[in-house]
């Protein structure tokens, strides 16, 4: 069973939402539940009500708990017979807030195995509580629909991001760069897929720039936007290890991020950095890439299939069913 905060576009819902399939389409019984299954959100004593209730009807084996309040949740309504792993998806460290940091300290003997998507909330994770727990690395996986195939590409230049449009996204460093590529780059259109959301209001686009740039609002088929796309511009400035741009890569799509989220990046991804935040340095690296393009495509389709060796979802489904039967014999 995977424990989630509400139905929305993300990361972790993406992750969630592969493993649910693939441990489906291997035998395992598996179920997806919320803890704000609707948009009127539920006071602390029904979420952690109706959660212990689930899991007392459905038993499950294995409770994988994305993020850090399913974490906390699950961990109180959790009963032993069940196993219970953490994961950690946050690109910042939530374990600043004291809150989260005692919480965390209180129920480390009610979780069985802490994973992190991404290097940097290990070391962050053992930074606040060194060894109490067990920490295990188990990088983002892709679908099937993100292998590597033949694309087609227009002579017109789409570059494509692909997000919530949300301020740790930095939608307004997306705008100033786009704006001022095209400034030069008369043939590039950007085009941002992705929801909105209601406590934050889009950048505005200028009227005369409204055929070059755009927000297409969410897409349902994101393998298909990255097969039309030249280039992914992911302008946010922290990542912990973007699914999205995994997807860009197995596809065999170049990548121009800011330098913090290359970081997070497999050495074999093909990529241009800009300085976190600066849109100056994003024009730049955009320019690069678009002057660039032949050379960078063929070597982002030349190296696709590797990575998605490497990330496929059924590794990243096996590599959880694995760590539960060490547990399980261990235990």
């Amino acid at each position: 069973m995977q424990v989630l905060l509400s139905p929305q576009i993300g990361g972790a819902e993406t992750l969630a939402a592969s493993l649910d399939r693939e441990w489906s389409s291997t035998g395992h019984w598996t179920r997806i539940v919320y803890l704000d299954p609707t948009q009127s959100k539920w006071s602390r004593a029904k979420k952690l009500r109706e959660l212990r209730r689930t899991f007392d009807e459905l038993t499950p084996d294995l409770i994988i708990a994305h993020s850090a309040l399913p974490s906390l949740y699950s961990r109180i309504a959790r009963r032993r017979s069940a196993k219970l792993f953490s994961v950690l998806h946050s690109a910042s460290d939530d374990f600043a807030d004291w809150k989260l940091n005692l919480a965390e300290r209180l129920l480390s003997v009610r979780t069985d195995l802490v994973v992190g998507v991404g290097h940097g909330q290990i070391s962050a994770y053992k930074a606040h509580f060194g060894n109490r727990v067990d920490v295990r690395y188990i990088p983002n996986g892709v679908s099937p629909e993100f292998r590597p195939s033949v694309r087609t590409t227009g002579s017109s230049i789409e570059v494509v991001t692909i997000g919530r449009i949300v301020p740790q996204k930095n939608p307004d460093l997306w705008r100033a760069a786009a704006e001022s590529v095209t400034k030069t780059h008369a043939g590039v259109s950007f085009t941002w897929y992705g929801p909105e959301n209601s406590s934050y209001e889009k950048p505005a686009i200028p009227s005369h720039l409204s055929p070059q740039l755009r927000f297409a609002g969410p897409t349902t088929v994101p393998s298909e936007v990255l097969r039309r796309a030249s280039l992914l511009f992911h302008p946010a400035s922290r990542e912990a290890n973007s699914i999205v741009l995994l997807e860009a890569a197995t596809i065999g799509v170049p990548i121009v991020c800011s330098e913090n989220v290359a970081k997070t990046l497999p050495e074999n991804v093909v990529h241009v950095t800009f300085a976190d935040d600066h849109h100056d340095g994003a024009s730049e690296s955009l320019r690069f890439a678009i002057e660039n393009l032949d050379s960078m495509t063929a070597a982002s389709r030349k190296v696709a299939p590797a990575l998605y060796r490497s990330f496929s979802i059924s590794n990243t489904a096996n590599s959880y069913i694995e760590l539960y039967l060490d547990i399980v014999k261990t235990k």
